[in-house]
């Protein structure tokens, strides 16, 4: 859609996410609010920076 910005990601590490945001923050910066949506089933955690995921394991 133009004049609305959507970036999409994989799970990127804590490293990862804050470089993510960057070029965002300096492009919008004036903008109050960033939702960011995560798509996956299962719950994700950092351990160390680290995305890990709980699976069932069959």
């Amino acid at each position: 859609l133009p004049g609305f910005p959507v970036f999409g990601t994989g799970q990127p590490t804590m490293k990862g996410f804050r470089k993510c945001l960057e070029p965002i923050i300096k492009k919008y910066g004036d903008e109050k609010h960033i939702f960011w949506v995560n798509l996956r089933q299962e719950p994700v955690i950092y351990v160390n920076g680290l995305p890990f995921t709980a699976r069932d394991p069959e």
